[in-house]
């Protein structure tokens, strides 16, 4: 056996036998052929000379010439993918810098390596047939087209029964508690001639103006009309379209199939885990629905920004207003808090499916009590009565219409203005409260005159700007001041997530103990300084003095790391941080 194993080691390749040798490499004339038919593939010759057969002789020199040619493919190969990767980024880069003014969003979410969070409606975890306290994943198109619209139809109510008992109808001010009913009567200080340009006709020009106004790449309703169609109209169809928007305002009343739309689920900031419980809907309306309602909004907004109807702690939204003031306010009592050493303590609150629970009757007497014209009342409660809607399923496929219970479409352009008027009514009860406001002495010092200071009391009415409020310094002021809220809560069927209320404050006991405030029926945690919650997207600095630099220093590090590498103008990194994507609400 060893001897055979040393005589197998000492063969070579003049050893090998002719005929074997021959026979072996009877398939060269093929594999030469195609290694120079390899050469066509290349911009230059990689074989140039390969011998007709293989021989004892000449074996050795045309293996180095093969590997010669292989290492020089592969180098030209290497070449070739650097330039096409080249070739490719900068056009991806032309095209980013294209979407700075087509579609901001995308360029944003390529400058920041965001990918887009879809969802895929192919699977749902559902209640078990035989035990619905049991979940189960359930991949039935029939099962997931049932559940989900059992989802964005019941509001988390368990039948249509007990949904429908717990919209009250409020027709008249004799069926809101009495309590509420001098914030629900109509303000006789209102002049409602003052609406009379809401009621004026629209005409061609404004039609015009607001077609070309309208944003491209946004998803149609169920005809299919873009925007882009619109602003491509022909000129007899923009009379027609002024003929029909002006009979719509006439007659309070709007076409049957604007009453019709599509929902499309999109995930919430967590993860998807094919839960519809971790879904909101986007709804998409009609575009000239759409249009109507804007020029509607727009008149509605010049009149209640010019005059002083709202609340003046419930303007945000409006033309010229934002959430900037009641945040400016809400810093404003901290730095005073801080600098008199006063307890201070703040409701961070978030509403649950806040649009969709508007009680439409409610409503109705909010708009009343502003003294809005019957005509404009009807033809907006049109909008959000005797409405199906359809959801879009896996595939594109459309779920059957169902008809949308209660509250108002987040889609539609004046909902944020409805938002407004719909809580005005509770503005006015918090600051129709003393006690509810935040007292400070200011002094007054004239310095042209040299006098002793004179103490000038003022006082800040509390804020309720989306979820947050501020009551009067003293220990634990939501004992009885969430419980009023609570009162209006239950009045306009609003839920609040109780398990995201926090209350923020000053005094740095409550953070180490970390104590429970009962506020009427149920617990609230003090929020501890390691978690932090915004208001309005802003972390308040003298609550976390401490925490926020060191949050501030990571983002803007996360944010030049991710951008250091990018190749982009001025232009995009402009808008990039007009739009405060480096650090939300800073």
């Amino acid at each position: 056996m060893a001897m055979e194993n040393e005589q197998h080691q000492t063969i070579t390749i003049d050893n090998i036998p002719p005929e074997k040798w021959q026979t072996y490499w009877n398939i060269w004339p093929l594999i030469r052929k195609t290694l120079y038919k390899a050469n066509t593939l290349f911009d230059k010759i990689i074989f140039n000379y390969l011998p007709l057969s293989i021989t004892q002789s000449n074996y050795i020199h045309t293996k180095r010439i093969i590997k010669q040619g292989l290492l020089m493919a592969k180098e030209i190969k290497q070449a070739a993918i650097a330039k096409h990767d080249i070739t490719n980024i900068n056009l991806h880069i032309l095209n980013r810098n294209n979407n700075l003014e087509n579609n901001q969003r995308k360029m944003i979410n390529s400058l920041l390596d965001r990918k887009p969070r879809h969802i895929r409606l192919d699977r749902l975890l559902v209640p078990a047939s035989d035990n619905p306290n049991e979940i189960t994943l359930s991949r039935d198109p029939k099962t997931i087209e049932r559940h989900s619209i059992q989802h964005f139809q019941l509001l988390g109510s368990s039948s249509k029964e007990e949904l429908t008992r717990s919209i009250k109808p409020y027709s008249t001010l004799e069926d809101i508690p009495v309590e509420f009913r001098p914030y629900y009567a109509p303000i006789q200080t209102i002049d409602q001639t003052q609406y009379d340009c809401v009621l004026e006709e629209i005409t061609n020009d404004e039609i015009l103006a607001t077609f070309k106004s309208l944003p491209n790449h946004k998803a149609p309703g169920i005809s299919g009309i873009t925007y882009e169609d619109l602003k491509h109209i022909h000129p007899d169809i923009i009379q027609y379209t002024t003929d029909l928007f002006n009979l719509c305002l006439r007659t309070s009343s709007i076409p049957r199939d604007w009453k019709k739309a599509l929902l499309f689920p999109i995930p919430k900031p967590k993860e998807w885990g094919s839960d519809i419980n971790n879904t909101r809907p986007i709804i998409l309306l009609e575009t000239l629905r759409k249009c109507f309602i804007k020029i509607l909004t727009a008149r509605l907004h010049t009149v209640l920004s010019q005059r002083h109807f709202l609340q003046p702690n419930n303007r945000a939204g409006l033309i010229g207003e934002s959430t900037y003031q009641p945040l400016q306010h809400l810093h404003h009592a901290i730095e005073m808090a801080k600098k008199y050493k006063k307890e201070i303590w703040i409701g961070v609150q978030d509403l649950s499916k806040a649009y969709d629970r508007i009680n439409i009757s409610l409503l109705r007497l909010a708009m009343a009590r502003l003294r809005i014209p019957q005509t404009i009342i009807e033809l907006i409660l049109q909008l959000f009565t005797d409405r199906t809607n359809r959801i879009i399923l896996h595939n594109d496929n459309i779920s059957d219409p169902y008809q949308v219970m209660q509250g108002i479409d987040q889609g539609e352009v004046v909902s944020p203005l409805l938002w407004i008027i719909y809580y005005d009514p509770l503005f006015a009860r918090i600051n129709s409260y003393e006690n509810w406001h935040s007292l400070w002495n200011c002094n007054k010092l004239k310095i042209l005159e040299p006098r002793p200071d004179q103490k000038l009391p003022t006082q800040r009415p509390s804020e309720l700007s989306g979820r947050h409020h501020m009551g009067r310094t003293y220990t634990n002021p939501y004992e009885n001041a969430p419980g009023n809220l609570n009162d209006f809560y239950e009045l306009a069927n609003i839920q609040i997530n109780k398990d995201k209320y926090r209350l923020l404050t000053t005094i740095i006991v409550c953070w180490q103990r970390n104590e429970l405030h009962r506020i009427r029926t149920y617990e609230c945690q003090n929020q501890q300084e390691k978690r932090r919650s915004p208001i309005l997207g802003v972390y308040m600095m003298r609550l976390i003095h401490r925490l926020l630099p060191k949050k501030l220093r990571q983002t803007v590090a996360l944010f030049s790391n991710t951008l250091r590498r990018k190749k982009l103008t001025h232009n995009p990194l402009f808008i990039l941080l007009i739009k405060s994507y480096a650090y939300p609400g800073v």
